[in-house]
C-alpha cells in the first residue's frame, strides 16, 4: 500500500511540476495572431482561420543543431533530453530519499531504506553527470577499432 501511495505521489508531483513549466513557456513558443484591418491573416496550424485567429503554436526541434552524423546526434540528445529530464527526475529522487529518512522516526528499516535510497540517487545522478564522459569514451574506442 505504501509502495503504491509513494508511486502514486512521484507521478503526481512529476505531471503537477512539468505542467506549468509547459505552460510557461507560451511566451517564447506562441505568436498571437494579428486582428485588424489589412491583409487577411493566413490560417497555420489547426484551428486558425481568418474569422478565427488563434494562436499558432511553433513546436520547436529539441535536436536542433548539426545532426547529420552519429556523433552530433548522440550529442544533441545527451545534451538536450536526456540530462535535463534526468536531472529532474534525480532531484526528485533525492527529495524523496530525504523524505525517507525524515520519516522513519527511528525505525532501523525505513532508516537502511532511506539510506539505499539515497545512495543509489546518489550513484544515478553520477552516471547522469557523466553520460557524456561514458559517450566520449565510447566513441573513442570504436574510433579506434575502425581505424
Amino acid at each position: 500500500m505504501k509502495k503504491k501511495f509513494s508511486t502514486v505521489l512521484i507521478v503526481l508531483t512529476l505531471l503537477l511540476g512539468l505542467v506549468p513549466m509547459v505552460y510557461a513557456q507560451t511566451g517564447t513558443g506562441a505568436t498571437p495572431r494579428p486582428t485588424g484591418t489589412g491583409s487577411t491573416p493566413r490560417p497555420t496550424g489547426t484551428g486558425a482561420t481568418p474569422s478565427n485567429p488563434s494562436f499558432v503554436v511553433k513546436i520547436q526541434n529539441p535536436l536542433k543543431g548539426n545532426t547529420s552524423d552519429i556523433y552530433s546526434f548522440m550529442k544533441s540528445i545527451i545534451n538536450n533530453i536526456l540530462i535535463p529530464i534526468g536531472g529532474v527526475i534525480a532531484a526528485l529522487y533525492i527529495m524523496y530519499a530525504g523524505f525517507l529518512l525524515v520519516t522513519a522516526q527511528g525505525n532501523e528499516g525505513q532508516i537502511k531504506k532511506g539510506r539505499d535510497a539515497f545512495f543509489w540517487a546518489v550513484i544515478g545522478t553520477a552516471v547522469l553527470l557523466g553520460a557524456w564522459v561514458i559517450f566520449d569514451g565510447v566513441k573513442a574506442t570504436i574510433d579506434q577499432i575502425t581505424r
